[in-house]
């Protein structure tokens, strides 16, 4: 009996062992692979898709057989990431768009594996408007938040870069379209304000395309005192001007009113105000890369994203960022209120969207379009200036001016106990390159003399060259002022004297070491209304090519 019982005992445990580990099996296999969605974005909107794409997650998405969805983000600048999707070089299922002339500018230029971009959705928009201080207002014969852009353009602009007692000069700005989203709506805003039919909401392709329009949309370009990077450099200009410039600048709805809510005891504070005759929009679409490489998994869950971006919760996110969003208005947010300077019941007219061919051939003309830059470009030779700093900064310099382009002009200054003009304006960039490889470090640090002798050079170019182009500094240094007879308050006076007769961009790098102190030279920059850079050394190359 004991020991059939025993028998009965080693049997059952066996069995148990078995289903045990059965179990144990079953537990340790793993779930299904997930389908990753990849995303391509432009940077203007790197923070709001990283919630989106978090409140996404928090769903737990999934396919209809259970196969979990996971959106990977990857941010290219605007017109650089339309170019890698149209070559084929970047795979994504998925790209944000921020306007529509984009998507066809990209199908009409597919190369390689480049996909066609199919089944765009608008998620969210916003409007390009005219910024100005708030107390600048009256200048635009403004009346509740909306103006005439053709009665202005003819009454005052042709004040630009002229001085006059009796007014404020006018300085005028945009982004670039080849460095931001803004950049290319902003253009074509100019592009259609320019066209022969003014105010009509559908010029025809010809119209905008006319030598006629081009010439119009030129003339204002020959006005622009600078095209910053992107909008939080443009807003943070116009807020900065000084008091005796009108500055304005096209930009985004959203810019304006992410600004002021960032500043809300600013004493300047922004206004956005709308052409009567019409906005363009940054309309940001979804788009699906019709891709070889796409499974239908990958074309389910990215049609399941698109479906959630639209949701009202994500479409609230896009609201707080500042756009307008897809569907229904719903009740105002933050920073979308008057309070921010924005008016969401304008504009009362909107301009059609372009087509790929008139984007191409507004970057095609845009050498010919843009203003050209003189540019003085000042460098810390002192003794402190070590190899590392020294080599680095020449090739920042040198990439500045190989980069120069039709009409561009550039001069440069070496200092170290005392400014040492080493060549003046000149459009021949051999010339510039040569004296800046020949400089060697030594000495103390003038920055306050060099800046005032880039100064003088503007000064007298003025004189005999008032209104040919743009106007910057870039100094690159890595200390303290040791050994200047002009003082930090002279020399922001002398800044506030030249640019109330012109305007001028002052940049400034300052190189990070063991014993920088950059107080005095900051407060310089930002009294005039320029951009501080702290950056090391091995970072200045990378910073100066996002940044100028």
């Amino acid at each position: 009996m004991e020991k059939r019982t025993l028998k009965i005992l080693t049997v059952f445990i066996l069995v148990l062992s078995l289903v045990l580990g059965c179990e144990q099996k079953q537990a340790a296999a793993p779930g299904p692979k997930p389908v990753t969605v990849r995303l391509v974005i432009p940077p203007e909107v790197n923070d709001l898709l990283k919630k989106v794409v978090n409140l996404y997650t928090q769903t737990a998405p999934k396919l209809a057989d259970g196969q979990p969805i996971t959106v990977q983000l990857t941010t290219h600048g605007t017109l650089s990431g339309a170019r890698t999707i149209a070559d084929g070089t970047e795979k994504t299922e998925l790209w944000l768009a921020s306007s529509t002339p984009l998507i066809h500018w990209v199908n009409t230029h597919l190369e390689n594996l480049g996909p066609r971009q199919a089944g765009c959705e608008q998620v969210f928009a916003s409007p390009i408007v005219l910024v100005a201080k708030k107390s600048d207002s009256t200048a635009l014969n403004a009346e509740n938040d909306t103006f005439s852009w053709n009665a202005f353009r003819s009454e005052r602009l042709p004040r630009i870069d002229s001085f006059s007692t009796t007014a404020k000069y006018v300085s005028f700005t945009h982004e670039k379209p080849q460095t931001s989203s803004g950049g290319i709506t902003s253009s074509l805003q100019l592009l259609f304000l320019s066209s022969a039919t003014a105010g009509h909401p559908s010029p025809s392709t010809a119209d905008l395309l006319s030598d006629k329009t081009l010439a119009q949309m030129k003339m204002v370009e020959q006005q622009i005192s600078n095209y910053p990077q992107n909008a939080d450099h443009l807003v943070a200009q116009i807020a900065g001007a000084p008091s005796v410039q009108l500055q304005l600048g096209f930009v985004t709805e959203r810019a304006v009113a992410l600004y002021n809510q960032a500043h809300p005891n600013s004493p300047n504070p922004l206004q956005a105000y709308y052409p009567a005759e019409g906005s363009y929009w940054q309309n940001y679409s979804l788009c699906l890369s019709d891709a070889d490489w796409s499974t239908a998994a990958h074309r389910a869950a990215a049609k399941q994203f698109l479906d959630f971006i639209r949701s009202p919760n994500a479409q609230h996110l896009a609201k707080q960022s500042g756009f307008r969003p897809s569907g229904e208005q719903g009740e105002p947010t933050a920073p979308l209120l008057s309070q921010f300077g924005v008016n969401t019941s304008l504009p009362k007219n909107s301009f059609q969207n372009a087509s790929g061919e008139i984007l191409t051939h507004v970057l095609d003309q845009w050498n010919q379009l843009r203003r050209p830059i003189s540019e003085v470009y000042l460098l810390d030779t002192s003794g402190s200036m070590d190899t590392e700093s020294l080599v680095a900064s020449q090739r920042v310099l040198r990439h500045l001016v190989a980069s120069q382009q039709q009409g561009d002009r550039g001069a440069f200054i070496a200092f170290d106990t005392e400014p040492h003009p080493r060549i003046g304006f000149t459009k021949n960039k051999k010339d510039i390159i040569n004296e800046i490889d020949s400089i060697i470090s030594s000495g103390g640090s003038a920055i306050y003399d060099a800046l005032k002798e880039a100064l003088t050079l503007f000064e007298e170019d003025y004189k005999s060259n008032a209104q040919t182009t743009r106007r910057r500094i870039v100094l690159i240094t890595d200390g303290l002022d040791k050994n200047s007879q002009y003082l930090k308050g002279s020399i922001v006076r002398a800044f506030e004297h030249a640019q109330s007769k012109y305007p001028i961009e002052l940049v400034a790098f300052s190189l990070k070491n063991l014993n920088s102190n950059f107080k005095d030279l900051q407060e310089v920059v930002t009294q005039s209304n320029g951009r501080f850079y702290p950056v090391a050394a091995s970072g200045i190359e990378a910073l100066a090519q996002e940044s100028l």
